[in-house]
């Protein structure tokens, strides 16, 4: 099943085991992991922005950032080699893991943490062999079929020739990222051919498609069903790189595009087949409404910590851009991570000029379930309703009236709901207000009639 719901990291599983070791290396979506890269450096105090009261890796900067929540560091200094990976400082920092740890988590997959986890007898949630046969753009383009921009396989530097004498577009490598293994077919610059000679097999070209760049960000659970949490809209530089995101409300996202996206997530099921983590689906939309697939990255993409810290501030338009000159930050910024030379990557949030958000009034009457008291059980399903109709109940306080009566208030991700009972009325009514307005208030009012037995139900629901 392929949904789409606004996502925070409390709702998904695999972010929550008690006894993981939560970890993020971005070295292994590189062309060479032999490059020197400093820049590495600052994706490795990013777990702590998505995991909390958990272990996770870091390395000494993560002192220079200010997260919103706690956890259980294991900090690995970092190497005067950028390219030596948090999982190798790890293997040699022996004796530094918590004995309740039995899993490892990577965000992205390195062959230094299938080692660690084979070394020291740990459960791996994604080994580096299934990545490279995942993230095998070649074997996407053949499942994704007519859904992806026209390409042609290349199998030697006389075909290459041969393809690009007539047609302009641009030449791909079957594994890479962040456009470093993307060249234009009328560019082809030394550092192609180096790239090319070593493996002519491992290549194809892609026509040029126009329109706007976005990409989707997606969960597939344990279950198989996938989520998809984010949209956005791709800041790219030269026409390849990639340096950030315009991060989009899901409501933006109309339903032909919808449609569009979940025939491809379908088309890709063979090659998800037993994955659970994080996906992100890059795309072309084009003036007529066309979705056409550049490539699936199965793993923690860069727009993905950037959209679920977006989903916990409400929802709302934001934007985030990589290596931005840290002078400039607006007060309201948050500095996801830091880099080497003054710059950051930089999450900013966008003023609502329009409706705060949507409020909800719900008046119950001829309650047949309606509780004198309201004790922990019935709290707790009146928390589940809230949660999975409305929103993240982050506090609950409750207070019983004498002789009967009760009054329920939540405190939620984006705003708060109150519920007050009067028993001898047979009456409920709730005032809720969220920022998130791609909630349905009908399917909220069905449970919540439901679950009381309310045979009347008056109510109204408005933008403010």
């Amino acid at each position: 099943m392929i949904t789409k719901k606004r996502l925070i990291p409390s709702e998904i599983s695999f972010l929550n085991y008690k006894d993981c070791l939560y970890s993020v290396d971005f070295r292994a979506i590189s062309e060479n992991m032999e490059y020197e890269i400093p820049a590495m450096w600052k994706y490795e105090n990013l777990c702590s922005w998505i995991i909390s009261d958990k272990f996770v890796t870091t390395n000494e900067d993560v002192g220079n950032i200010k997260y919103p929540n706690s956890n259980f560091y294991v900090v690995l200094n970092k190497d005067a080699d950028p390219r030596v990976s948090i999982y190798d400082r790890l293997f040699k920092a022996k004796d530094t893991i918590d004995k309740k740890i039995n899993k490892l988590w990577v965000a992205i997959p390195h062959p230094d943490a299938d080692k660690y986890c084979q070394n020291n007898n740990l459960q791996l949630s994604f080994s580096f062999s299934d990545f490279v046969k995942l993230n095998d753009k070649l074997a996407q383009k053949k499942l994704l079929k007519e859904n992806t921009p026209k390409w042609v396989e290349i199998a030697s530097r006389s075909e290459l020739e041969s393809i690009i004498a007539d047609r302009s577009g641009y030449i791909k490598r079957k594994q890479g990222s962040g456009g470093y293994a993307v060249f234009k077919s009328d560019d082809l610059n030394s550092d192609f051919n180096v790239l090319f000679d070593q493996s002519p097999s491992d290549w194809f070209f892609e026509e040029k498609a126009d329109g706007r760049s976005c990409s989707i960000q997606c969960i597939k659970d344990e279950s198989g069903n996938v989520t998809i949490f984010g949209f956005s809209e791709q800041i790219i530089d030269g026409d390849k790189f990639y340096s950030g995101s315009k991060i989009l409300s899901l409501s933006s996202m109309d339903d032909n595009i919808y449609r569009q996206l979940n025939n491809s997530i379908e088309m890709l099921g063979k090659l998800l087949k037993g994955y659970v983590g994080f996906f992100g689906l890059d795309f072309i939309i084009g003036e007529d409404g066309t979705v056409l697939i550049l490539e699936a990255n199965i793993r923690l993409t860069a727009a993905t910590i950037p959209t679920l810290l977006a989903n916990m501030a409400g929802g709302t338009d934001a934007s985030y851009k990589e290596d931005l000159n840290l002078a400039k930050m607006l007060e309201s910024d948050v500095m996801l991570a830091q880099g080497e030379d003054g710059t950051g990557d930089v999450l900013s949030f966008k003023a609502n000029n329009g409706s705060l958000g949507k409020y909800l009034y719900v008046d119950l009457k001829d309650c047949k379930n309606n509780p004198k008291q309201a004790d922990s059980k019935f709290i707790n399903g009146m928390v589940d309703i809230v949660t999975e109709k409305l929103s993240r109940a982050v506090k609950v306080d409750c207070y019983n009236f004498w002789p009967h009566g009760w009054t329920l208030s939540l405190i939620l991700a984006d705003s708060h709901c109150v519920i007050t009972s009067w028993f001898l009325e047979r009456r409920i009514f709730i005032d809720a207000f969220c920022c998130n307005m791609d909630y349905d208030e009908e399917k909220f009012k069905i449970s919540i009639s439901d679950y009381f037995g309310a045979s009347n139900i008056n109510s109204d629901c408005f933008l403010r």
